[in-house]
Parts: structure tokens; C-alpha cells; sequence
């Protein structure tokens, strides 16, 4: 590409090329003189001169002072190299210099610049010639500075001409107008625009303007013109980043940047105004594409900013006023469907929401409950207290049954001291269970300080729609029968209605009892029972708002097509949510689902095939969100799923009691897998095109109308996504993150077979004999881009992505093959412990399976250990039960992983052939330095040894915590005291050489005095902190 070259350079070269012609001209024509004849005729008169002088000499005979007049010309003259005195027969008699080596003439008969001779006569003819050397004109390299040739004129006029010509045109230029370049027909069409406009040169000064944006400026153009555009009072829109810095359009289209597109700046005028432009600019270009200047306009956006101002007030206060009237609505929504003392839910709403989850129940086959809740002696509470303390005990109550209930339960207000509590999906025997933790609760008056002063009791009826079909008020009548038989049964007490059905006669409760349970100022069970008149009036009332909410509450709870709950259901559904995430510092997402494609069937098809769609995709969701895959994809809690429809075609799907945030990514996925199977709807197959828009709480919102709103405008961006199954997220990182998960998913599937997954092995020391009895194998992947993914990073994800099988048969036979190759070496007493995934456990066979691969590695079944995790256990009690008993009858030793970190760990010992603990390493992080977990190690590895066990302690690090469980008696060690996690080769090394280890273990074995550890004194010995220690225990 050619340099760019202005005009004022173009200009100056041609005046230098005509001033250098003129002197080529002028020496052509003889107007200059030649210096060069000149000197050659001077030569040829000094050669002559000498010659009549030495012809004079020669005459008189005298050959020396020729001799010496020839020398003293040739020293005195330095352009003189050599002077020869040569007679006719060519003899050289006389010389000066070193003639022979410097005449060389081109032509021996003729004179030339640098060789002239001179003949010399006699009497008798030619004498001979005078010859002299001259060195060669201009021959010095530094004539052509020094000398004064045409060369050296032509040359300097050029660089010095050159010079003072691109001065005085860029002077003259700039002292023109250089508007003048536009042609007036130009300069009338650009004058007639309403938009400003201005021409820059490449330097970005203003060469034209019209009259447009002199107006605006109120300058004229002889004030513009020549000027810098930039140099205006120019200020950058309120709207522009304040982290950039900020450059002027125009600047950029002169370095050859598209500028963007309608930037917006504003200016301060000489009228002290200040006015808005939008500006665009476009360059100017030569033919060889070089950007001379550009041209700007800037259409004056001043009164539209106003006008955009004004709207975006008047938006303000619309949109204030829109939040007024939603927060005015959320109150009356909370009037209308809240009881005012409690927050639960008043008679009416509990029915409408009551209706809806029975008509689920129905649809899908499934059980519903209902519990009956009424405070024992509520009366003496008010007549001992007043009615402020029995406002108080309803609050407590109802906090209590909130707090206890699922998050798809219903907990309302039924009147006076007397709730109900609607469980979905639970039946009469579950429901009981759940009614008597709140009991309890109630009982031992733990969730407040109110009841430490204060005591009281409650009792609960349990009812069930037993599968079979019923409504909300008959549940409610048999709870009811329930509640008055646990009243007059002695109170504080949970039945069951199936289980007074059959009776006709209600045990009266008896004097003494009624004197044991007389209310005091610390425990109000008993009082007068509220008369028969005051029980009667409350039934009264009960049925009265029963028959009037019958006819509103189908209409205002449930969708017809569907059956799903609608929004009042749902709200109260993501409240529920909140408060139960806020307890269990857990996580609650909102997926607002969009199907595409029902309008089309609806335009095509008609209603009722819409209908019927809509039925058939609310079937697929509740099927798919409540498969026991998905539902526990979470971890050792059940993920909570419930299913609203808000539109014609929107649903709502809410997730609670979810630990990670990625679980959202699990479900949605297996969403659109269920969603992608075609749906046959009127004799045709009908693909779903489905969109998905996400919040979670906390992280969106802390309010169901937050989350909802936040979903529904995830769920529009994702309606503008191009693709199919689209999902987005509110939140930009959770977006990235999902797309992290999905891509590592994909790569996931594809690591066995690029051989990226390896295993890692850590030793287990036998503390009795100090060397390595077995190893925990451990598996790692070497992902391509990441480096080193940790398991706790991508077994989660193979578990959801259904991996989890294959990825624990590679590791079990690997494992196991490399076991084999270990007792083959001699160590025959090595064994191996494999860690099961809690979605293993799902799989019936996965016994046989285990089976099948110990045989064909030809390991003895002795030698391999499962270790299965209590969460594990938790989750899969039936199937966990078949696969334990089965592998414990072929030999497989069976390992309890992070023992005494569940709820039931005990019960696992006596209920499973389990044949070690292992002692969790959240034990070890402060022992043996805190009494309470060393009081914890010390009993658990007691008990284990009492029920025949082996114990093994992971996560020991130091050697202190080394000395103290071997004072525990503990039977194995594992952590990083001795070693991480090691490669195989690493590992092999490790067994030839066990030393070092059992160094260590002897060395902590040899003293035999007890540790000075005051915690652990405590627990070995009778020291008085041992009745600390079990203080803090219990």
C-alpha cells in the first residue's frame, strides 16, 4: 500500500523538479559556465609556459636548472602528479615525480585534461616534448561539497528549495480558506440540511461547515474553519462507561477504526447552551483508498433527550406506583389467604390449596393426609395468662408446625387454637410419624425461649384418603374424629383414624389423670375442657365457611386442563421454600418452563388438541421431576419438586432442599431429555420445543414475586435465543457455569477412552505391626485443558450424567487387577478398599456385578473391602440391604465410611453385616487437643471393638494424634502422616521398602506413658474432666 502524501509534499516536489530542469536547461543552452574547461585551459597555459622556459634552458645548455624547475613545479603544485622531459626518439631525460607509473595518455599525440604535452623545437626540427601529469578533474570524492559544480549546485538547491517550499505552501495554505475546496453547487445542497455538518481534513481540522451547525453554534464559519473540531467544549453522554477512557468519533475514522455507530456527545455552545448531538461520521477516501479526512454530522437530539427525560419520570412514577398497588396487592393477598395472628394459612385458603393437592393425589394414584392439631387446656391458658399468652402459644404452635412440615405442605389456621396440616404424598402411617415430631416438639418446648417459662401440649388426629377418592372436608371430619379421640384419650398424644374407625365407644379420661396434667406456672397441660356449647359453636362455624368456600375454591386454586395448583398454591409453595432454605441454609430454584409449540397445535389443531398437549406435558413433568433419580440427585436429602401451570402455555417447576446450585443444571437436563420424545396428539407426532428461564434463591430474590419475575425474564431472553432447548439463567455466572458443566459432561464421557482417568493410591497401616495392610484407591482425572480435575469436581457430575456405573466398574476392576499384581510380588496379606457411589447402591445387581469382577480378576473376595458412606445408606435402605447381605455371604468385607457424621449410624451397626468403621476426618481436625471429639473417638472405637469390628481413623497427620490412638487402641491408621495419595509405581515402591513407616509406628508405640493430654486424661482415666466431657456430650 502506498504512503499517504499530502498535498503541500506533492506540491514541493514539483517546484524542486522544475527548478532542477531550468538549471539543466541553462547549462545545456551555456548559461552556466564549465568549470572544467576553464581549469584545462588553465593546465595547457602553465604546460606551455614551463615548455618555453626549458626550451630556453635546453638552448643555453643548461640541463640542471631544467632539472630543477621541473621538480620545483611538480612540489609546489599538488594537482600536478608527474612532469617528463622526453626527446624524439622517446628517451625520457629529465622527470619529476614517478612519471613512468603516471603518464599514461589514451591518446600519446593529443593533450587531454589529465596528460598535456608540449612540443619543444630547435633549430634542426622537433626537439622533444614536455609532458605533465594533472590529477583527473574532479577526481577528489569531497570535490563535489567543495568544488562549485553543477552537481553539487543541482543538489543543493534541491534539499535546500525543497525545504523552504513545503514551508511557505503550508503557511500559504493555512492563511487561504480552506472551505473553498467545496464547490459552491456542493455548498448549497449541504446547507439546505437541518443536520449540522462539518468537513475535516486528515488532521481533523474543520476545512467546511454548514449553516446548520453554525446556528447551532452561533459561531460563523470563518470562526470554525481551520479550527480542530476536538477543540470545542465537547463532553461525552451520561450513559458512557466511566471505566473507558473516551474518544472522539472522528478521531477514530482518521486512524482508520470504525467508529461506532450514532454516538452521542454533548456540547457547550458560545451561547452558553448545552445541547445533545448524535453524531456519525464517515471517512473520506482517496482512489488508493488512503483516508484524506472525514466528513461529521450531528443531528441535534437535544429536545428528544427532554422528552426521554420526561418519560422516563413519568416511567418512574408509574412503575413506583405499579410496586405501590403490588405491594398493596401482596397485602390483600395476605389478608385474603393469611391468617393475621399466625402468617399460615386462613380456612379458605387451606381448603382451595386442600382441593388442588387432593385432585393431584387422584390423578397420579397417590396418598394424601391430613393432620388435626388442637392446643390441650387452651382456655386455662387464656383464663391463667390472659388472651396475650394465648395469642403467643398459637404463634409458637404454628411456627412449630411451619418449621416441621415439608415444603409441599399445607399448614393453616383452622380456627381458634386448631390448625390443619395437608401432606401431600404421604400416608396415614407416614403422616403419623410426621404428627408426632411435631408433638414432640410441642412437648419439649425447645424451639423457643417463650416455653422455658411456659409449657403446653398439643394433640393430633391423622387421617388419610387411603388411595381411594374423598374431599378435603371429609379428610378434615375423620382428622377431626382423630384429634377429639387423642383429646379424650389423655391428651398429648398422635391418632390415627383408621385406627378408631371400628370403635363406637370413647374412652372418657379419668380424675387422677386429669389431676396429673393440671396446668401450673411451668407446665399448662391441663385445665377445664372448653364447655360442649363452646366446642359446638366452633363446629358450627367450621361448617358454615366449609359450604361457603365449596363453591369458589375448584375455580380459584387449581388449573382446570391440568389439575396443576396455580399461582395462589405456588406462592405459598415458594414461601414455604424460603423459609425452609433460610432453616437448612439450602437452595430453592424457580424454572419457568415455556412450551412453544402448543400455540401452534392450538392455531392447527384446535383447542382440544391443545388441551390435551397441555395435559400430556404436565403428566411428563410431575413424572420426570419425581422419579427417584432425580429426586435424589442432590446428595443424601431429597431434592423437593413441585409442578404449577401459570398460563396457557407456561409451567413453573420449584426445586427445593437443594445443597448445590448445579444440581438445577442435572434436572433441567433430564427435563429435556423427557421433553424431546415426541408427544401423539390427534393421529400425529408432535416434537416439543421447550424454553427455560431460572432464578434461585438467595441469589435472585428473596420473595416469590422477585424469583417469579426473575425466571419469567430469563425465561423471554431464552424465548430469543436461536436453538432448541434452550435454558437460561438470571444470573449471568450461574449461565456460565451451567455451560461449564454441560461441556465438562461431554468430555467426561469420552475420558475412559482417552485413557485420562488414572488411579491413585493411599496406604493403610496396620498399628499393631506397623506395615501397610491395604490401600484405598482412589480415582483422579487428567482432563487435556483443566490439569488435575478433583473427584469431588466430576464424580457429582458423572453421577447425574449416568456415567457413575461404568466409571465405577473401570475403577473396581482396575483396582482389583492391580491388587493382583501386588500379591503376585509376595504381599498376600494386601488388600484393597473401593468406594460406592450412594447411585450404586441403587442398582439391584450391582452385587453380582461386584462379584463377577473379583472373580474374574482372581482376587480372593477377603482381600476387598467396599466402603459405603451413611448418606449413602440413607438413600437406598432397600436395595442397600440385598447388595450388603450379598456380598458379606461371598467374603467381601464391608467398610462403614465417615462413620458418626449421620443420624443413625448405630442403627446401621446393628441393622447391616458391616465388618469396619471408619472414623470420619472432621473427628480428627482438633484431636486429641478438644476433650469433645476425643471423647467421640474414644467411645466409637470402644464400641466398634465390643461389637467385634475393626476401627480405622483417616486423616491423620500428626504425630501426636499417631500416639493418642494407639493409646485408643486403634486398630488401623490412614492419612497423610504417612502418605497422600500415590501413583502405582510410587506405591510398589512404597511396599518394598515399608521402614520408614514402621519406624514411625514403633516409635510412637515405645513410650509407654499415657500421652500428656488433659482432654484425653478425661476420657481414659477417673479425672474429674471426665464429668466435663460427658456434660458436653450430653
Amino acid at each position: 500500500m502506498k504512503a499517504a502524501m499530502s498535498p503541500v509534499f506533492r506540491l514541493s516536489i514539483g517546484l524542486i523538479l522544475l527548478t532542477v530542469s531550468l538549471l539543466l536547461v541553462g547549462d545545456l543552452l551555456g548559461f552556466i559556465p564549465d568549470q572544467k574547461h576553464a581549469e584545462f585551459t588553465a593546465r595547457k597555459a602553465i604546460a606551455e609556459s614551463l615548455a618555453v622556459q626549458v626550451s630556453s634552458n635546453i638552448a643555453q645548455g643548461q640541463m640542471a636548472s631544467v632539472t630543477e624547475t621541473i621538480h620545483s613545479l611538480q612540489e609546489r603544485n599538488d594537482s600536478i602528479l608527474s612532469v617528463g622531459l622526453r626527446t624524439a626518439d622517446g628517451h625520457l631525460i629529465s622527470n619529476a615525480g614517478d612519471h613512468l607509473s603516471h603518464w599514461q595518455p589514451a591518446d600519446k599525440e593529443s593533450s587531454t585534461p589529465s596528460h598535456v604535452q608540449v612540443p619543444i623545437h630547435n633549430q634542426s626540427g622537433r626537439w622533444g616534448a614536455l609532458e605533465i601529469s594533472f590529477k583527473p578533474l574532479g577526481g577528489n570524492s569531497f570535490d563535489l561539497f567543495n568544488g562549485g559544480s553543477l552537481v553539487t549546485v543541482i543538489l543543493f538547491i534541491s534539499l535546500s528549495g525543497f525545504v523552504a517550499y513545503w514551508v511557505f505552501l503550508k503557511r500559504a495554505l493555512n492563511e487561504l480558506d480552506p472551505s473553498a475546496v467545496v464547490p459552491d453547487r456542493v455548498r448549497a445542497a449541504l446547507d439546505v440540511l437541518a443536520e449540522g455538518l462539518a468537513m475535516l481534513d486528515n488532521k481533523g481540522r474543520m476545512v467546511f461547515v454548514n449553516e446548520a451547525f453554525e446556528s447551532k453554534l452561533g459561531q460563523p464559519a470563518q470562526a470554525l474553519v481551520g479550527k480542530y473540531l476536538s477543540d470545542l467544549e465537547w463532553e461525552p453522554s451520561a450513559n458512557k462507561d466511566a471505566g473507558q477512557p473516551f474518544i472522539f468519533p472522528w478521531k477514530l475514522a482518521l486512524e482508520g477504526i470504525e467508529a461506532p455507530h450514532s454516538s452521542q456527545l454533548k456540547l457547550r455552545t458560545m451561547l452558553h447552551e448545552h445541547l445533545s448531538f448524535a453524531v456519525n461520521v464517515a471517512p473520506i477516501k482517496a482512489p488508493e483508498g488512503n483516508i484524506r479526512g472525514v466528513v461529521v454530522t450531528f443531528d441535534d437530539v437535544t429536545e428528544l433527550e427532554h422528552k426521554n427525560n420526561d418519560l422516563e419520570r413519568a416511567l418512574d412514577r408509574v412503575q413506583q406506583s405499579q410496586r405501590e398497588i403490588t405491594r398493596q396487592n401482596r397485602e390483600l393477598q395476605i389478608l385474603a389467604t393469611r391468617d393475621p395472628l399466625t402468617g399460615a394459612l386462613n380456612r379458605r385458603s387451606l381448603f382451595d390449596g386442600f382441593t388442588t393437592l387432593l385432585g393431584e393425589a387422584a390423578d397420579e394414584g397417590a396418598s394424601i393426609s391430613c393432620i388435626m392439631v388442637d392446643i390441650d387446656h387452651f382456655k386455662s391458658v387464656n383464663d391463667r395468662f390472659g388472651h396475650a399468652t394465648g395469642d403467643k402459644v398459637i404463634k409458637l404452635l404454628s411456627r412449630i408446625l411451619t418449621e416441621t412440615a415439608r415444603t409441599d405442605d399445607l399448614v393453616g389456621r383452622y380456627g381458634g387454637e386448631e390448625f390443619c396440616v395437608v401432606l401431600p404424598g404421604i400416608d396415614e402411617e407416614q403422616a403419623e410419624v410426621i404428627a408426632e415430631s411435631m408433638r414432640l416438639a410441642v412437648h419439649e418446648g425447645k424451639i423457643d425461649q417463650f416455653t422455658s417459662a411456659i409449657r403446653f401440649t398439643a394433640s393430633f388426629g391423622v387421617s388419610s384418603n387411603l388411595g381411594g377418592s374423598s374431599t378435603p372436608s371429609i379428610l378434615v371430619d375423620l382428622a377431626d374424629k382423630a384429634l377429639y379421640h387423642s383429646k379424650n384419650s389423655g391428651r398429648n398424644r398422635v391418632t390415627r383414624w383408621s385406627e378408631i374407625q371400628h370403635s363406637s365407644t370413647v374412652k372418657p379420661i379419668s380424675d387422677e389423670t386429669a389431676k396429673q396434667i393440671a396446668p401450673t406456672s411451668s407446665n399448662i397441660e391441663s385445665s377445664a375442657e372448653s364447655s360442649t356449647d363452646q366446642q359446638l359453636q366452633y363446629r358450627i362455624e367450621e361448617l358454615e365457611a366449609l359450604i361457603r368456600s365449596q363453591s369458589t375454591h375448584d375455580v380459584a386454586s387449581t388449573d382446570e386442563a391440568t389439575g396443576l395448583p396455580n399461582r395462589i398454591v405456588l406462592i405459598d409453595r415458594i414461601k414455604q421454600g424460603i423459609v425452609r432454605s433460610q432453616r437448612l441454609n439450602t437452595r430453592l430454584a424457580v424454572l419457568f418452563i415455556d412450551i412453544d409449540t402448543l400455540q401452534v397445535i392450538r392455531n392447527t389443531l384446535g383447542d382440544p388438541a391443545a388441551e390435551k398437549l397441555v395435559k400430556l406435558v404436565a403428566g411428563r413433568l410431575n413424572k420426570t421431576l419425581r422419579s427417584t433419580d432425580t429426586v435424589a440427585i442432590d446428595g443424601a436429602t431429597n431434592i423437593g419438586v413441585s409442578v404449577s401451570r401459570v398460563s396457557s402455555g407456561e409451567f413453573v417447576v420449584l426445586l427445593t432442599d437443594m445443597h448445590s446450585e448445579e444440581s438445577t443444571t442435572w434436572i433441567i437436563q433430564r427435563m429435556f431429555a423427557a421433553m424431546n420424545e415426541a408427544v401423539h396428539i390427534e393421529s400425529t407426532d408432535v416434537f416439543l420445543d421447550v424454553r427455560i428461564g431460572v432464578s434461585m434463591y438467595p441469589n435472585d430474590g428473596d420473595d416469590p414475586d422477585l424469583l417469579l419475575a426473575n425466571a419469567g425474564a430469563a425465561l423471554r431472553e431464552a424465548k430469543t435465543t436461536v436453538g432448541r432447548d434452550v435454558c437460561l439463567y438470571f444470573s449471568k455466572e450461574m449461565n456460565q457455569r451451567s455451560k461449564t458443566q454441560l461441556r465438562m459432561e461431554g468430555q467426561l464421557h469420552r475420558a475412559i477412552e482417552r485413557g485420562e482417568l488414572f488411579l491413585e493410591y493411599q496406604p493403610v497401616v496396620d498399628m499393631s505391626t506397623g506395615r501397610i495392610s491395604s490401600f484405598e484407591a482412589l480415582i483422579r482425572w487428567r482432563h487435556p485443558e483443566l490439569g488435575l480435575v478433583t473427584p469431588d469436581n466430576f464424580i457429582p457430575m458423572a453421577e447425574n450424567a449416568g456415567l457413575i456405573e461404568s466409571i465405577g466398574d473401570w475403577v473396581l476392576e482396575n483396582a482389583c487387577r492391580q491388587l493382583k499384581a501386588w500379591q503376585t510380588r509376595g504381599h498376600d496379606h494386601l488388600s484393597m478398599a473401593i468406594n460406592l457411589s450412594p447411585v450404586q447402591l441403587r442398582k439391584a445387581e450391582l452385587a453380582e456385578n461386584i462379584v463377577s469382577i473379583v472373580e474374574q480378576t482372581g482376587i480372593s473376595p477377603g482381600s476387598l473391602t467396599i466402603e459405603i458412606t451413611e448418606s449413602a445408606l440413607i438413600q437406598n435402605l432397600d436395595t442397600a440391604v440385598s447388595i450388603i447381605d450379598r456380598l458379606s455371604s461371598v467374603g467381601i468385607r464391608v467398610s462403614l465410611d465417615d462413620f458418626g457424621t449421620g443420624y443413625s449410624s448405630l442403627s446401621y451397626l446393628k441393622r447391616f453385616p458391616i465388618d469396619i468403621v471408619k472414623i470420619d476426618r472432621s473427628f480428627l481436625q482438633d484431636f486429641p487437643s478438644h476433650a469433645h471429639d476425643t471423647a467421640i473417638i474414644s467411645a466409637i472405637i470402644a464400641m466398634a471393638h465390643s461389637l467385634g469390628l475393626h476401627v480405622i481413623a483417616e486423616g491423620v497427620e500428626t504425630e501426636e494424634q499417631l500416639k493418642v490412638l494407639q493409646n485408643l487402641k486403634c486398630d488401623e491408621i490412614q492419612g497423610y502422616l504417612f502418605s497422600r495419595p500415590i501413583s502405582r509405581e510410587q506405591a510398589t515402591a512404597l511396599l518394598s521398602s515399608p521402614s520408614n513407616i514402621r519406624r514411625q509406628v514403633w516409635a510412637a508405640g515405645s513410650n509407654d506413658k499415657p500421652v500428656n493430654n488433659s482432654a484425653l486424661s478425661g476420657v481414659l482415666n477417673n479425672a474429674p474432666s471426665r464429668k466435663t466431657v460427658t456434660q458436653q456430650v450430653h
